[in-house]
């Protein structure tokens, strides 16, 4: 005789997860309201964005197909990991992770870019993240010394 399997009845994938509904998703625009352990998810205007300090001199933008590739991605995909971004005690949002991304998503002819922000940080802390986060993502060989 076989055995019978209970059946079980599961909620929506939305449910199970937790995810916020479409209408509780962050805002378009930069907002100071509620950070979570001092960070929060948004769509943040690409106009805002800076790049960090020397950047280019440590960690060159893509160039060539590398570049055009990513375009070409996001254009189809759009930028699937956030950004992570630093927004400063003077109001200033500076790309600690993500500069490729921007870039590409500038080209591609977006406005807003997906971001972690990050306001608790002094300069050394942001120092540190960006070069440990920049350093993961690249090879040896295209870090400039």
């Amino acid at each position: 005789m076989a055995k019978r399997v209970p059946t079980i009845q599961l909620e929506s994938l939305d449910d199970m997860l937790d995810f916020p509904k479409k209408e509780e998703a962050a805002p378009a625009a930069p907002s100071a309201e509620t950070p979570v352990n001092g960070r929060q998810i948004i769509d943040l205007q690409i106009t805002v964005l800076e790049g960090f300090p020397d950047h280019e001199k440590k960690f060159p933008l893509y160039t060539g197909q590398r570049l055009d590739d990513m375009v070409s991605s996001i254009r189809q995909h759009g930028i699937q990991m956030p950004l992570i971004v630093w927004l400063t005690d003077d109001g200033r949002y500076i790309i600690i992770s993500g500069h490729n991304r921007a870039n590409a998503g500038r080209l591609a002819g977006l406005t807003v870019v997906p971001a972690i922000i990050t306001r608790s940080l002094t300069l050394d802390e942001a120092e540190d993240l960006f070069s440990e986060l920049n350093f993961r993502h690249r090879g040896l060989s295209d870090i400039t010394h």
